[in-house]
């Protein structure tokens, strides 16, 4: 008997956080990480990376390869494997309707920062129901904290992992001190 899932379903099943490494394959992660971190990638400076008011003044770079349901960049195919090999694993329709898509680039904090200081803002990416697929890059410092009714889970970046969540659980980064994040942060339904 074949089980059809329907996008009010997901929501009901997404009730855990899935953790999954090498969703694609190594030599993919190594394409996409020379692609975002070599010298003709195109990203975009913003004044506070992690909450649009500015609030913590959290500088990084950006570059939207969908921006609110509509195609922002001609590089949105960097994305397609991530998204469709998330999908596959949490059992969700593919393709699915990508409200936005991200990459996202920052520096090192200076090194002499409180540690109290280095977790940003928890915030949901949207208020509407959606799933979130945050995909890391490249190995390195700044682990994803979410929040759950049972306590924190904190996940830690590695190359080619992903971790894939409610939208509506809250979530924050710690800022990186030994070198730069890079992620790619994905909003589907």
């Amino acid at each position: 008997m074949m089980v059809v899932v329907t996008f009010m379903d997901v929501y009901a099943m997404i009730d855990k956080i899935y953790v999954v490494d090498d969703i694609i394959d190594k030599e993919e992660q190594e394409k996409l990480k020379s692609t975002l971190l070599g010298r003709h990638f195109p990203w975009f400076y913003s004044d506070d990376i992690t909450i649009l008011n500015g609030k913590q003044q959290r500088t990084g770079f950006s570059h939207y390869f969908v921006l609110d349901e509509k195609v922002n960049s001609n590089l949105v195919f960097l994305t397609d494997k991530i998204i469709e090999n998330s999908c596959d694993k949490i059992n969700i329709n593919c393709p699915p309707l990508v409200l936005s898509s991200r990459a996202f680039l920052q520096l090192p904090l200076h090194n002499n920062i409180t540690k109290g200081d280095l977790i940003d803002t928890p915030h949901v990416d949207r208020e509407s129901e959606h799933t979130v697929i945050l995909y890391y890059v490249k190995t390195m410092d700044g682990d994803t904290i979410i929040y759950t009714d049972k306590g924190e889970k904190k996940v830690t970046p590695q190359q080619g992992r992903v971790v894939i969540f409610n939208g509506k659980l809250k979530h924050t980064a710690a800022q990186p001190v030994e070198g730069s994040r890079c992620v790619i942060n994905i909003n589907i339904v």
